[in-house]
């Protein structure tokens, strides 16, 4: 038996030496893949993807399901998947920042988003119901508590990155002419609250999907 000890020892080591190497490349080829110049033609058809990527992307826990039965394999999973996710966000909000489309393209893709992220939001918040009525048991008195912050930061931190989208359609709106300051603050603040959030996408779309059919009214009189 005390041969066994450096063994696993020696074992633990090598899985956690795996696990940390395989984080590494992964994060490594994400960084050198996406250090692309944002005006390039290779960018810029991957940048199409990225806010449908963002709409199925927290689904992709449900993953962990295929390492059933090895629990080396999803804590791998886990880890890869959250610094991915951390990665993720990051360019979401700096692709908000630098990619040049219209206010509408921005909304559109805002709408989408969140209503894509519906379920995976009743969801936690199902999950969360269930961690609070189980605090009636002394082992859990302490962990529920820290599993609900832990998942309402999840939850905060996806609905501000997809808010980034209907935000900066607010901005170009702005700068297009088609939408005052007043309701551009309006809007951006309705994006900083849950329910809020949806609502204001909503009704951003519907702005400026109205004003697009307006102006193509206009135009096809004139020409008329």
């Amino acid at each position: 038996q005390m041969e066994s000890v450096p063994e696993f020892a020696a074992t633990g080591g090598a899985i956690n030496t795996n696990t940390m190497a395989c984080a590494v490349r992964i994060s490594c080829r994400t960084f050198f893949y996406f250090k692309i110049s944002f005006g390039g033609n290779r960018m810029k058809s991957l940048l199409r993807f990225f806010p449908a990527l963002l709409a199925v992307w927290p689904y992709g826990i449900l993953c962990i399901g295929l390492f059933e039965e090895d629990s080396a394999g999803s804590m791998v999973f886990l880890w890869v998947y959250c610094g991915l996710t951390a990665v993720l966000l990051l360019f979401q909000i700096l692709y908000c920042c630098l990619h040049r489309a219209s206010a509408r393209t921005f909304a559109f893709w805002n709408l989408t988003v969140k209503l894509c992220h519906i379920p995976f939001y009743l969801a936690v918040f199902a999950l969360g119901v269930l961690m609070t009525m189980a605090m009636v048991v002394p082992a859990l008195l302490f962990v529920s508590p820290a599993m609900n912050l832990l998942l309402l930061a999840v939850d905060t931190a996806l609905m501000l990155t997809s808010s980034a989208y209907g935000i900066r359609a607010a901005v170009s709106g702005v700068g297009e002419g088609r939408l005052s300051i007043g309701r551009a603050v309006l809007l951006g603040v309705l994006h900083l609250f849950f329910v809020f959030d949806v609502i204001g996408a909503a009704v951003e779309y519907a702005f400026f999907r109205a004003a697009d059919s307006k102006n193509k009214l206009q135009q096809e009189g004139i020409h008329s």
